[in-house]
């Protein structure tokens, strides 16, 4: 059953690459003309102009929001184990796990997000004509504040979560500001834990994979249509061949070694 779901899901794929590079290079040849090519620069001119007053307010609003959520669930988590005995069953310990794993979950997509907003706000302001020398100052300026006290919050509150779950968990090693933290933390797990992990790994290997097919698939018709370069198009590449032999690499280590360290 596997083998088939896979099988359709790379037919379904290369006819989704085949369609989407045919359709490139028609959109292509139609920008080469000059009013077609005036509609697609009219079309980016847009996005650029416009981007940053989309994005600014979901990056500053969205920055104090997601804040104060992970510290009301942070706090609901400590008050769960505060409640907590030897007496209690797994189940206890399991619905106080689950509490602390909401905001830690929620600060490793917050922090992506931000990167591609302050991105997206830094290349607006330096480039939008209509802005003043003072406007963009500020702009800039303000983000990367916000930038950093946001990563800066989201440090802090992950390594108190881990310490508290560390608290409850005294089985459980490992310290963020050690450099092997995750080795530490990983060789912690029971069986059944480190199963879930690499359950979850492969799983996102999977996604990443079918992600970096995709993206190549835009950045390639981005290129043609709307002359962004071939550097998009390089990094996605190298990113989904590092992934690439990263997987194969691992596995032939494990098929020779054995998977224990």
């Amino acid at each position: 059953m596997d083998k088939k779901n896979s099988t359709k899901k790379a037919i379904i794929f290369g006819a989704v690459f085949v369609l989407c590079t045919a359709l490139g290079v028609v959109l292509g040849h139609l920008s080469s003309k000059d009013s077609s090519k005036e509609v697609f620069e009219s079309l980016t001119d847009f996005i650029k102009n416009y981007s940053l007053y989309a994005a600014l307010p979901i990056y500053v609003l969205g920055a104090a929001a997601v804040s104060i959520i992970q510290s009301i669930s942070f706090k609901k988590g400590k008050a769960l184990g505060s409640k907590l005995d030897d007496d209690d069953d797994d189940e206890a310990f399991e619905r106080v796990n689950r509490q602390l794993e909401k905001p830690a979950n929620l600060s490793n997509i917050f922090i992506i997000v931000m990167c591609i907003l302050f991105a997206v706000i830094i290349e607006s302001a330096l480039f939008i004509d209509s802005l003043s020398k003072t406007a963009r100052i500020v702009i800039c300026i303000g983000s990367s504040v916000i930038f950093i006290g946001a990563y800066l919050y989201q440090f802090v509150l992950t390594r108190s979560i881990i310490e508290y779950y560390k608290a409850l968990n005294p089985e459980k090693r490992g310290d963020v500001l050690d450099m092997d933290f995750q080795k530490k933390w990983i060789s912690s797990f029971d069986e059944s834990e480190k199963y879930s992990a690499y359950r979850c790994g492969f799983h996102a290997y999977k996604n990443a994979n079918h992600a970096c097919m995709l993206l190549w698939v835009i950045s390639f018709i981005s290129q043609l249509i709307f002359n962004t370069g071939v550097m998009a198009v390089i990094c996605i590449g190298i990113l989904w061949l590092v992934l690439t032999c990263s997987y194969i690499s691992e596995s032939k280590r494990i098929d020779k070694n054995g998977a224990q360290r």
